[in-house]
C-alpha cells in the first residue's frame, strides 16, 4: 500500500505499509531512475519489523546466502528485529551480486538461538546489526550458555580479504561461568575475573584466540606452597592461541602477573602429546625455567635447568608428612620423570643448598628411580639414590658434613660435622624400607630435648658441657620406615662423656615421637669398667650398658616431649638397673608401624 509517481526519467514509490513474509512493512521507498537511458538503477529502502528467524531466512536466499556462511541455522533463532534494509543495483539482465549494494541496521531483542554458533545456547540477548555487501557487524549484550557477556562480531564477506570472522566477548567470569561454557575448571582461582577473548577466523582456514584478564577482583591461591594473592591486589593474564589450518593448537604465549607471582610460557601440541616452555616460572621465592612434557603414553617430563627452588612452604607449609598411597592396580597414575638443576634449592629460613641435581622417576604413585646430589658450604656435598636393585628397591644416603646437611634440610642446626652413611632396601612398594644408618664424629649443641633429658637425670655436669657442645665418636643402628613412620631399633649414640641406647617411633604426619632407651654418663669410664673379664658385665649390665646409668622415656608431641628417667635405676650397678626395668616396666612397647 502507498503511492507512486513518475516522470520520463524516473519512478517513485513511496510505501505506506506492507507485508514480507510475516514481516511488517512500516515505511518505504523505491526509485527507479535514469529511465530515460540504457543504464537503468533501482534503489530499495524499507523499514521492516517481525520475526528474527524470517528475515534470517530471507537473508539465506540465494543469491545472498549470508546466514549460512556464518553458522547459523535461521530456523533454530527467535526473537524480534526491526531493521532498515536498503538495496541499490543496475536494471540489467546480466546482473552479477558484486553489483547489488546492500545495507541495513537493525535492532534485535530478546534474541535466542539453540544451537548457536560453535554449540552454545544464546537467549534473551538484545543486539545491534550492521550489514553491507562485505561487512556484517554485530554488537550487544548476549546471555551465552546463561552467562551475560558483550558480543562485539564482525563478519567479512569479501572474497580475498585475510581476516574472515572476529569474535571479541568480554565480561566478569567465575567458576560458574566457566563450567557453563565448558571451559576448564581453575582451582587456584576465585572470585570475579574481568576477562576479554578475541577468536579470529582467517581466509587460509587458520585461527586464533585471544584472551586476557584483570584478577584484581580474585584470589589466587596455591595452599600446597603457601601462595595467596589477596582479593584487590593487582593481577592480570594473557593468553595467545593459535589453530593451525588443521585444528592443531598451539599456544604462542601464556603470561600471568600478581605480586610474587609470574609466569610466562608457550605450549606445543602434537596429537595427544604436548610440551609447555616456561621462559619464566616465578612464585614467591622459587624462580625456574624449562619445560613439562606430556608423552604420546600419557607420562609427564619435566626438564628444569638453572633457577631457585623454595622447598619451605612444601616441607612445612602445612605441618604434615602424608601417608604413602598404595599403588594404584590399574596402573591409571600416569609416570613423571624429572630431570633438574638449581642453582639453589631454599628449604627454610637461611637454610638452603647450593648447586643441586635431581633425576627422578615415579611409577605410579611410588618412587621408582630417585638420584640426588646437593652441594653444601665448605665443599661439602649431601648424596643420595634410591634405585632399583634385583626385585626392590636399594637406598644410599652420604653426607660429609651431616650437620650442614641437616641445616640446608631445614631440619636442625644443633649438630656439627660428622659423616652420615644410610643403606637400605625395601623389597616390594608394600613392603617397608629397613636398613642402617651411622653418623661419625659430630658434635650436639643446644638441643632442648637432650638437655631436659639430662637435668630430669640429674647430670648436670653434662648439661653444663651441652651448652659448648658435646663431642660424640658415633650414633648407628637398625631403622624401618613406612607409611609415615620410622622405627628406630638397636640404635647406641657415644662419645667420651656420655651414650645412649634408643629405640622407638617417630611419627612424621604427626609429630609425635615415642623413644626410650638407657643413658650412661662417663661413657668411657663405664666401658673400660665393662671390659673388665667376668665382673665388667656383671656391674655393667651387658653391651652398650655402664655401672652408672639410668633408662629414660621421651613420649608426645615433638616439639615438647614428656620425659621421663626411671628413679630406681639411675646410677646403679647394671645388674641391678635390669632388675629394677623389669620392676618398674609398664610393658608398653614402641609404636609398630600401621601395617594398613
Amino acid at each position: 500500500r502507498g503511492s507512486a509517481s513518475f516522470t520520463k526519467d524516473r519512478l517513485d514509490i513511496n510505501v505506506a505499509r506492507g507485508k514480507l513474509l510475516d514481516l511488517d512493512l512500516d515505511h518505504g521507498v523505491i526509485n527507479i531512475t535514469r529511465l530515460d537511458t540504457d543504464a537503468e538503477k533501482i534503489a530499495i529502502d524499507l523499514v521492516l519489523r517481525g520475526p528474527l528467524s524470517t528475515a534470517l531466512v530471507l537473508a539465506d536466499r540465494e543469491p545472498f546466502g549470508l546466514v549460512g556462511g556464518v553458522g547459523i541455522d535461521p530456523t533454530a533463532v527467535n526473537g524480534e528485529i526491526a531493521t532498515r534494509l536498503a538495496f541499490s543495483f543496475p536494471l540489467s539482465k546480466d546482473l552479477s551480486l558484486s553489483e547489488v549494494t546492500v545495507s541495513s541496521v537493525a535492532n534485535m531483542r530478546g534474541v535466542g538461538m539453540n544451537p548457536g554458533p560453535f554449540g552454545f545456547v544464546l537467549e534473551k540477548s538484545n543486539l545491534e546489526l550492521k550489514l553491507s555487501n562485505n561487512t556484517m557487524k554485530v554488537a550487544g549484550q548476549v546471555i551465552l550458555n546463561g552467562v551475560p557477556l558483550t558480543l562485539d562480531w564482525r563478519e567479512v564477506f569479501a572474497k580475498g580479504q585475510e581476516l574472515r570472522s572476529r569474535y571479541i566477548l568480554s565480561g566478569k567470569v567465575n567458576s560458574t561461568a566457566f563450567e557453563r561454557l565448558g571451559l576448564p575448571d581453575i582451582p587456584v582461582l576465585s572470585g570475579d575475573v574481568e576477562a576479554n577473548v578475541i577468536l579470529t577466523r582467517f581466509g587460509d582456514g587458520h585461527s586464533e584466540v585471544l584472551a586476557s584478564g584483570d584478577l584484581g577482583q580474585t584470589v589466587l591461591s596455591i595452599p600446597q606452597i603457601g601462595w595467596l594473592k589477596p582479593l584487590g591486589e593487582p593481577g592480570n593474564f594473557q593468553l595467545g592461541l593459535l589453530f593451525a589450518t588443521d585444528g592443531t593448537p598451539n599456544i604462542e604465549n601464556f603470561t600471568v602477573n600478581a605480586p610474587g607471582l609470574e609466569i610466562a610460557a608457550q605450549v606445543d601440541f602434537e596429537g595427544h602429546a604436548w610440551t609447555a616452555k616456561f621462559a619464566k616460572f616465578k612464585v614467591d621465592k622459587t624462580d625456574l625455567r624449562g619445560a613439562l612434557i606430556r608423552r604420546p603414553d600419557g607420562g609427564y617430563l619435566a626438564r628444569i635447568d638453572g633457577g631457585s627452588l623454595d622447598l619451605e612452604p612444601i616441607l612445612f607449609g602445612t605441618g604434615e608428612e602424608p601417608r604413602e598411597a598404595e599403588a594404584s592396580p590399574d596402573g591409571a597414575t600416569p609416570s613423571v620423570v624429572i630431570d633438574a638443576k638449581f642453582n639453589s634449592v631454599r628449604t627454610g629460613f637461611e637454610s638452603q643448598f647450593g648447586l643441586t641435581e635431581v633425576q627422578a622417576r615415579s611409577a605410579g604413585s611410588d618412587v621408582d628411580f630417585l638420584v640426588f646430589y646437593a652441594k653444601l658450604p665448605d665443599d661439602k656435598h649431601l648424596r643420595a639414590s634410591y634405585i632399583p636393585d634385583g626385585a626392590g628397591h636399594s637406598l644410599h644416603v652420604r653426607s660429609d658434613d651431616a650437620g650442614q646437611a641437616l641445616v640446608a634440610l631445614g631440619w636442625s642446626d644443633k649438630l656439627e660435622g660428622g659423616t652420615l652413611v644410610i643403606e637400605g632396601k625395601r623389597e616390594v612398594a608394600s613392603e617397608p624400607l629397613m636398613g642402617l644408618f651411622k653418623l661419625e664424629g659430630y658434635k650436639i649443641s643446644n638441643a632442648p630435648a637432650l638437655a631436659r633429658l639430662l637435668q630430669v637425670a640429674s647430670l648436670t655436669g653434662i648439661f653444663d658441657a651441652l651448652k659448648r657442645g658435646l663431642d660424640f665418636v658415633s650414633f648407628d643402628g637398625k631403622y624401618l620406615y613406612r607409611d609415615a613412620i620410622l622405627q628406630i631399633e638397636e640404635s647406641r649414640a657415644y662419645g667420651s662423656s656420655i651414650g645412649f641406647t634408643l629405640e622407638g617411633a617417630l611419627d612424621l604426619e604427626d609429630d609425635e615421637v615415642d623413644f626410650k632407651g638407657t643413658v650412661v654418663p662417663a661413657y668411657t669410664v663405664n666401658r673400660v669398667l665393662g671390659q673388665i673379664p667376668i665382673l665388667g658385665p656383671i656391674l655393667t649390665g651387658g653391651k652398650d650398658e655402664g655401672l652408672f646409668a639410668a633408662t629414660y622415656g621421651v613420649t608426645g608431641r615433638l616439639d615438647d616431649p614428656a620425659i621421663a628417667v626411671n628413679p630406681l635405676s639411675a646410677l646403679a650397678p647394671g645388674f641391678l638397673r635390669n632388675l629394677f626395668d623389669v620392676i618398674g616396666s609398664s610393658g608398653d612397647k614402641a609404636r609398630e608401624p600401621n601395617s594398613q
